[in-house]
């Protein structure tokens, strides 16, 4: 099995940047939310047990805290 991969700031920046996912996550087109999945997966994100939405929401308001330190 191989290891996660590392998600600093600047990758998530970068995965904002490509997904064109910087904003408001509601208002994104879906074609944009399906490829912030892609990365979710590449990155074998996991919402927390206790989330009240989807798993690309979360790592959506994730990237975005990342991305802002």
């Amino acid at each position: 099995m191989t290891n996660r991969k590392s998600l600093t700031p600047e990758t998530a920046g970068e995965i904002l940047d490509r997904c064109r996912a910087h904003g408001d996550f509601h208002a994104l087109p879906s074609a944009n939310v399906e490829a912030l999945l892609d990365y979710a997966d590449e990155y074998r994100y996991r919402k927390p047990k206790t989330a009240n939405g989807s798993r690309v929401r979360y790592f959506h308001a994730m990237l975005q805290r990342r991305a802002a330190k």
